[in-house]
Parts: structure tokens; C-alpha cells; sequence
């Protein structure tokens, strides 16, 4: 997911053009490499019981496997290097030209006349088309512009989202989810959520720099707990804080090394209270403004 929406941001700020492509029945293109046999069908004419499996029929653990195997290696023929980052993101020899697939969809931004008729003529029964729908989400695209909805998840009530990772204006990272952990204090929860952070940001900073050939400034955190800050810049090992010491030292690396800012952020400033605590008109306002949201009080 993260992977796609810097792509399209790269695809915007680059003015390149998108195509989107659907290969239908992908995983028959792709020969087997065992010797497997399946019961003839009833209503064949073939009077043998059993039949000798040639292509990756869908069901076969090993299908996607051996579709990827496929699509990447022609992809390499067509002069497109695998990323570092992503082994689903490919970038052309004259890095003027990007793939990015999810099983057998693939958004294409760059030379993309040029790719369609090779790819049409490798995978003859697929499509082309302006890129509307991947990853369950609805794409929505104008030269300067793409937007990203889920209808269908908002239909069923789609939850709002709290932890998000900035780049220019969109949000390009965002996670909500239960601690895999207990913690022992509020301290704790926080260094967990800066640790996952941390993590995705490392990774992001990876994939965007190897797009842009630019070199990133280190990544800004917002945290909201003074303990959290206090630890990371004078942390000392104790019997209250040992089973946290790894990531606690990992942290205090990544700081030390100005990979990361951390950034206190006072409880008035912070925009999330609003939803998760009481609140008072003044931070509702800030919420609103924020958020471009309409106050509505049911009549």
C-alpha cells in the first residue's frame, strides 16, 4: 500500500503519464514445474482417468509463486530492474518508466504506449486502461491529482484511522491495531507505537530515496509524552526498564545518529484529543478546522 501511493506521488510530481493492467487467468500463463496429475473431468472426451497438469491451474499452493517468478523475469527481459525496496516495484534502465503490481494488476506510470504493446503481446488476454480500482481501493486521477476511497469499506464503517506518516501533503503510511504486547505503563504503549513508527519510516525513507535520488532530511515524530522524550535522550538501564531495552537503545541510536527528530507536542496543540478525550469548543474547532469538518448537531 505505502509502496503505491509513493509511486503515484512520484508519478505526479514527474508529470508521467498512468496506465493500469488486469490479466485475466494470469496464473495459466505460467508452465508447472512438478509432474502433477489431476481426475479427467466428467463430460470430457478424454477416456484416460487422469490428466497430466501443464500450466499453474488457480487452487495450487505454488501458482503465485510461479506467476511471480514468471512476470518478473520478463519483466528484467524488458530492461526493468527489481527495487531494493519492493520486490513488486520495478523501475526501467533509463529510470524513466516504474511498475507496480499486486498479483496479476499493475500500474504502469511512465512510457506507458511503449509497455502496453509488449505487455499485450506477452499476455495477450489481458486489458488496459486508465487505473480505477487496486487494492480494494477506488482511484480517482487528474494530471496533478490522485484520489484514494473505499466505499465499500466505508460503507460498513470504516473506523478512523489515528497513526499517519506525512510526505508533502498525502498520507503515505497509517496503522491501527492492538499491542502484540501488555504494557506496563502509558510510557511503554508510547514506545511501542514510536517504535513501529520508526520501523516504517526507516523503510519509506529507503524506498524514497532510491525513486528520487535525493537524500531524505531525518524523519520528524510527534510524541505527546514527556517521559517517552526524557528516556530517549538520558536512557539508563534499570530493573524497571530491561525488558525494554532494546528498543529503547535502538531508538536512542537512531536519535543520536539524527536519523530521527522527536518532537514534543503540548496537549493543546494535539489534534487527536478532540476524538479520544473530553473535549472543550476550542479543540473541537481545531479538529474541525484541521479536518475540514462540518459540526452537526441532530435536530
Amino acid at each position: 500500500f505505502s509502496t503505491l501511493l509513493v509511486l503515484l506521488t512520484l508519478a505526479i510530481e514527474k508529470q508521467l503519464p498512468r496506465r493500469q493492467f488486469d490479466v485475466k487467468d494470469a496464473f495459466l500463463y505460467t508452465p508447472l514445474k512438478e509432474i502433477l496429475y489431476i481426475k479427467t473431468p466428467e463430460g470430457s472426451k478424454r477416456k484416460a482417468p487422469f490428466l497430466r497438469l501443464k500450466k499453474s491451474l488457480y487452487g495450487l499452493k505454488q501458482a503465485p509463486a510461479n506467476w511471480f517468478e514468471m512476470l518478473t523475469s520478463w519483466l528484467k527481459e524488458i530492461n526493468y530492474t527489481k527495487s531494493a525496496s519492493d520486490p513488486c516495484l520495478f523501475s526501467h534502465q533509463d529510470g524513466d518508466s516504474f511498475v507496480f503490481f499486486h498479483v496479476d494488476d499493475l500500474i504502469v506510470a511512465g512510457k506507458v504506449d511503449g509497455f502496453q504493446e509488449m505487455f499485450l503481446s506477452r499476455f495477450p488476454n489481458s486489458s488496459a486502461h486508465d487505473p480505477d480500482t487496486l487494492l480494494g481501493m477506488k482511484l480517482n486521477q487528474t494530471a496533478d491529482t490522485v484520489t484514494l476511497s473505499q466505499p465499500k469499506l466505508i460503507r460498513k464503517g470504516l473506523e478512523l484511522k489515528r497513526n499517519y506518516l506525512f510526505l508533502e501533503i498525502l498520507s503515505r503510511a497509517l496503522n491501527s491495531k492492538k499491542q502484540k504486547n501488555i504494557s506496563l505503563s502509558s510510557t511503554e504503549a508510547e514506545l511501542n507505537a514510536l517504535s513501529d513508527g520508526a520501523q516504517e519510516s526507516q523503510w519509506i525513507t529507503y524506498l524514497i530515496e532510491e525513486l528520487w535520488k535525493e537524500k531524505l532530511d531525518p524523519a520528524e515524530f510527534n510524541i505527546d509524552n514527556q517521559g517517552l522524550l526524557e528516556k530517549i535522550k538520558n536512557f539508563g538501564s534499570n530493573s524497571k526498564t530491561k525488558h525494554i531495552d532494546i528498543k529503547m537503545k535502538w531508538l536512542c541510536e537512531l536519535k543520536n545518529s539524527d536519523q530521527i527528530n522527536l518532537k514534543l507536542i503540548p496537549s493543546e496543540e494535539m489534534v487527536a484529543d478532540a476524538l479520544t478525550k473530553a473535549s472543550n469548543a476550542d479543540s473541537l474547532k481545531r479538529l474541525q478546522a484541521i479536518f475540514f469538518l462540518v459540526l452537526f448537531s441532530p435536530t
